[in-house]
């Protein structure tokens, strides 16, 4: 995968919560964000295997 610098952005003071881990980050430098598209069902399964939880969930 290649590397897209517009992923990382100065976060904002506050706290954050990992929805996969229910940890809450207070003040982070940084944030990341990822736009995840699969082509079905199974490939989203394999996406979840690896940490993944989609917003609906």
């Amino acid at each position: 995968m290649l590397y897209d610098k517009d992923t990382i952005n100065k976060a904002d003071k506050g706290e954050y919560s990992l929805r996969a881990t229910k940890e809450v980050v207070i003040d982070p430098d940084y944030i990341m964000t990822w736009e995840i598209s699969t082509n079905g069902n199974d490939n989203l399964e394999k996406t979840k295997m690896h940490g993944y939880l989609p917003p609906n969930e």
